[in-house]
């Protein structure tokens, strides 16, 4: 081609430039006159973008999928537990049983106390909550020993079920037929009545407060229920029947720094315990002896 032909062809060329039509258009559009496709840049770019996207979303599906399971297989169990002292100072009893997940313990399982009590062939499983401060746990008793880990397991049914928040309350009740709250419910703050629920197979139909004159004040009830006006002397007998009274005994017999059951559940059992020395001694008082 000789010089002055290709000079026209670039003034033409500037010329559609500057009506916004580029060279690389116009290759294109002349090959596309022909049959050939020619991939756009931006054609090119947006694909890119979408296959990194992609990319990207399976991997944070994939990682956190991964942690999930990961989560599950930390789940291990520990036998034969020594007693220690936690951080915080509190004694924890020597356990047959520990749950962990990770590092946080999720379960204890004991059956014998050593040195520190006798549970008297009892059976009990702390449930420990580890994703609220402070801590809290609840204590059930259980018919067998420890098989394997089972988050839903079910406390004995018409048994004491108790729960304390670490250095704070200790909260005493029962449970039904089915393991579902029942009767009256009393909590403990600092081994001081402060409150009592009453409670119908698994729905709640009272609630109480007790003030610093130790005066109980009702503050919710359903119609056709009543609580009674001292819940504390009132507890043994509205849960007649849905514990077993010598577990009650074998709690309060163990001695715990912070765990007073000596000074919480003895008091609710007061009544019923009166009532037993009367009975015992009555038929003596009648034989003259």
């Amino acid at each position: 081609m000789n010089q002055r032909v290709e000079n026209e062809l670039r003034d033409i060329l500037d010329d559609l430039e500057k009506l916004g039509q580029g060279e690389n258009e116009l290759i294109s559009a002349c090959l596309k006159q022909d049959g050939i496709q020619v991939p756009r840049r931006g054609f090119s770019y947006r694909v890119m973008i979408l296959g990194v996207s992609i990319v990207c979303i399976c991997c944070y599906v994939l990682y956190h999928a991964g942690q999930r399971f990961a989560d599950d297989l930390l789940v291990t169990v520990e036998r034969d537990i020594p007693a220690y002292i936690s951080p915080g100072g509190t004694l924890c009893f020597p356990a047959q049983i520990q749950v962990k997940h990770g590092n946080k313990i999720i379960e204890r399982w004991h059956w014998e106390y050593g040195e520190y009590g006798e549970l008297n062939n009892f059976i009990q499983r702390y449930a420990v909550v580890t994703n609220t401060l402070p801590l809290t746990v609840t204590c059930y008793r259980q018919a067998k020993k420890f098989v394997r880990y089972n988050p839903n397991l079910k406390p004995i049914p018409k048994s004491i079920v108790w729960s304390c928040v670490v250095d704070t309350s200790i909260r005493y009740g029962v449970v039904d037929e089915q393991s579902r709250n029942h009767g009256l419910w009393i909590e403990f703050v600092e081994n001081q009545p402060a409150s009592a629920e009453l409670w119908n197979h698994g729905h709640q139909v009272g609630l109480a407060k007790c003030d610093a004159d130790g005066e109980w004040r009702m503050l919710a009830k359903v119609s056709e229920f009543e609580l009674p006006s001292n819940p504390v002397a009132s507890w043994s007998e509205i849960n007649e029947g849905y514990y077993n009274l010598d577990y009650a005994k074998t709690l309060v017999g163990v001695e715990h720094e912070m765990i007073r059951h000596d000074l919480t559940l003895a008091l609710l059992l007061k009544p019923t315990l009166s009532n037993k020395v009367e009975s015992d001694e009555k038929p003596i008082g009648q034989n003259g002896i």
